[in-house]
């Protein structure tokens, strides 16, 4: 029940994320894929879907992270996760600080690795602003020449 519940409580997070980045993409690109000639659909895989990534990434990145960290909030609902397996160990032993400092230490790491893998995501599908035209200026100028 924990995990229903922590899934409906990011669907509609995530749900006004994809959404706000599907309008962040300009009608003009829209236009000017259909003048083109594209379907929809077309348009839709070409252009639409790719710059609303580009944009929805950081901030889906960032809701997975919370889901991570919400996980613990499952040891109220009865469910023995990471915290609650900590909180066992620590009862047995008595040595709450160290299990709970490593707990840390476990949510640091694996929010890192989730946090890496989210930036070589955005670097891999990122849209380059400007195109660069140095090469071709170099060509330019050793034609003059000739």
């Amino acid at each position: 029940y924990a995990m229903v519940a922590l899934g409906l409580n990011q669907a509609g997070f995530m749900a006004e994320i994809i959404r706000s980045a599907l309008q962040s993409v300009d009608n003009g690109q829209i236009e000017a894929a259909h003048a083109l000639g594209m379907t929809y659909a077309q348009a839709l895989r070409r252009i639409i879907l790719p710059e609303a990534i580009e944009v929805a990434l950081p901030t889906l990145g960032n809701s997975l992270i919370s889901i991570i960290k919400g996980t613990s909030l499952a040891f109220t609902c009865a469910v023995v996760e990471i915290t609650a397996q900590g909180q066992i160990i620590g009862g047995k032993t008595y040595r709450f600080f160290e299990v709970y400092v490593s707990l840390a230490i476990i949510y640091w790491v694996i929010t890192l690795i989730i946090e890496q893998l989210i930036r070589v995501i955005e670097n891999k599908i990122r849209i380059p602003d400007q195109v660069e035209l140095v090469n071709v200026s170099r060509e330019d100028s050793t034609n003059d020449k000739n």
